[in-house]
């Protein structure tokens, strides 16, 4: 599995001569996936993320947060995508968890908001209408 930005994406991707021509996920992610990532999240700061497994392309929303700093913002995301993985969670329901983390992160002077929780993360996750 691979966390990347669009920026680290096209650079992991000219490095095995796999050079794309833009910034577009619907270009980069399927590349990403021919070089044998399994699964892919590409964060796209304000834009959400686009999670990518297969013939899965699915865009996660960012989650509003009032914004103090954005130390940890990453390492949030990646943490509670993997913690959700091992719980079992679908890979896109634990990219809104890791989106709900981030959020969360953002609104905190510290690298780790000290009232992260795994209750507190589901309450900020964003789950589209019509969609479970």
């Amino acid at each position: 599995m691979l966390f990347t930005n669009v920026e680290e994406a096209r650079a992991l991707l000219a490095d095995r001569g796999r050079g794309v021509t833009s910034d577009s996920p619907e270009e980069v992610v399927p590349a990403l996936l021919a070089t044998g990532v399994r699964a892919v999240v590409l964060t796209l700061g304000p834009a959400g993320q686009v999670v990518g497994q297969g013939d899965l392309l699915v865009t996660t929303p960012v989650v509003p947060a009032a914004v103090v700093d954005t130390n940890g913002v990453g390492d949030a995301l990646v943490g509670a995508t993997l913690a959700d993985l091992v719980r079992g969670l679908p890979l896109v329901d634990a990219v809104r968890s890791g989106a709900a983390a981030a959020a969360l992160t953002t609104e905190t002077a510290s690298s780790v908001n000290p009232a992260l929780s795994p209750a507190l993360v589901a309450a900020r996750r964003v789950v589209p209408e019509g969609v479970g």
